[in-house]
């Protein structure tokens, strides 16, 4: 029995949590110096994750032998996806619409940030056909440079199409890539060990550096945003489920460990590797995990658009401005482009919203800077990415009836 308790990965997240709640508190000054520890820690995930998404996607995407049939999928998928953004979208309107979180709120301008740097080149990156060439890479080597997954993603899926299309000729390469694959797997695998540090310091962090007070201010906005993505796991997540065949809690319960290490490190790519690993043991086809994982990181993040809705109407809020009907749905439809070029990196949704506000050119983007001192408060968002992808995991697999429904009820009930 001790034996078993020192391997559980549940329990060492949990103690690392414990330490890092008591640093925080009992020794702030010490605990807001970890920060690197836990951006450490994401950066070597993220120096993994380029490679390993391609790897995969091109592994999904040249397993389907039939062109037709991968076709078939990446339009299901791309369906799924986008009325999934369209429902978490509305579902962060209608939120901040009903609560109100930015009314009342009176704030000095000694409590407003300074104006990040990095707002003032984000004009151009707001014309469709700017975002259109932004997807295709100079050059397949500049692809892997750039922060842009889009242009990982796209070289994915022609890289795949070309080796399902190509036959007996491609096969060695086809061993090729699943190989290296699998081997992206392993080596995420011994990183995520580290998964424990990396929440003790970020805990830690977050409470020594900010505390309670300064986050007293927003925490209306919090609260709405917590709101609208519980209410949105309960009522949307858990309708597709159901059709899908399988219970909400009993995913949730699968994917646990998961779930901890994105509460602690804010980051749905940290859990990226292992729920790829699970999803497939839960008897959803290889090759509809190696395609809707990696690129619902991406495509899929359903947190993300409710924090970007409510966000951009809390600031508004603040800044006393009224929305109309037409307004409104014209800030609906900048989200729903804007949104895909958000990625599930720490930080990255901030961007995502500046670059919606700016399009939408009636508040002061600087307004927005108050939100940085929550930014890394918000697991709702991340927590939210992470269970949306294993849905949409599923509802594509079932989709297809690629689900080995003995295994499935099997691994849900260990």
């Amino acid at each position: 029995m001790p034996e078993r308790l020192l391997g559980n990965s549940v329990l060492h997240m949990l103690v690392a949590i414990l330490c890092g709640l008591a640093l925080g508190y009992g020794q702030p000054d010490m605990a807001a110096t970890l920060k690197p520890v836990s951006e450490g820690f994401i950066k070597l995930i993220s120096m993994n994750i380029t490679l390993m998404v391609f790897v995969l996607v091109v592994s999904g995407i040249a397993s389907l032998h039939d062109h037709r049939q991968s076709v078939r999928i990446g339009s299901k998928t791309m369906v799924y996806f986008e009325v999934m953004a369209l429902l978490s979208l509305l579902s962060g309107m209608l939120a901040a619409l009903l609560l109100q979180p930015g009314v009342g709120l009176t704030l000095d301008d000694r409590e407003i940030p300074q104006h990040p740097p990095f707002l003032d080149n984000l004009h151009d990156s707001l014309h469709f056909s700017r975002f259109v060439l932004d997807t295709i890479p100079s050059s397949f080597v500049e692809a892997f440079m750039q922060p842009n997954a889009l242009q990982v993603l796209f070289l994915a899926v022609l890289f795949g199409m070309a080796l399902a299309r190509g036959g007996q000729k491609s096969a060695p390469l086809r061993q090729g890539i699943e190989i290296l694959a699998q081997l992206m797997l392993h080596i995420m695998a011994m990183l995520l060990k580290l998964a424990p540090l990396a929440a003790f310091a970020t805990l830690a962090y977050t409470i020594g550096r900010y505390g309670l007070s300064s986050i007293l201010p927003l925490a209306k906005l919090m609260l709405t945003l917590y709101l609208a993505s519980l209410l949105f796991i309960v009522t949307v997540f858990s309708c597709v489920t159901r059709v899908a065949g399988v219970r909400l809690s009993s995913l949730l319960r699968y994917i646990k460990e998961e779930l901890l290490l994105v509460l602690f490190t804010t980051s749905s790519l940290a859990a990226l590797p292992s729920l790829i690993v699970k999803m497939e043991r839960l008897g959803c086809a290889q090759n509809i995990v190696r395609l809707v994982l990696p690129a619902g990181n991406s495509l899929n993040l359903n947190g993300t658009n409710i924090y970007l809705m409510a966000s951009a109407l809390f600031v508004t809020q603040i800044a006393e401005v009224d929305l109309n009907p037409g307004e409104l749905i014209t800030l609906l439809m900048i989200a729903m482009l804007t949104s895909k070029g958000a990625s599930a990196m720490t930080g990255s949704s901030f961007i995502t919203l500046a670059v919606t506000l700016t399009a939408l050119q009636i508040v002061p983007l600087d307004s927005a800077a108050l939100l940085l001192s929550i930014e890394r408060l918000m697991k709702c968002r991340s927590l939210t990415n992470l269970i949306g992808n294993a849905v949409a995991c599923l509802a594509i697999a079932h989709w297809e009836n690629a689900i080995d429904r003995e295994r499935l009820q099997q691994e849900l009930r260990s």
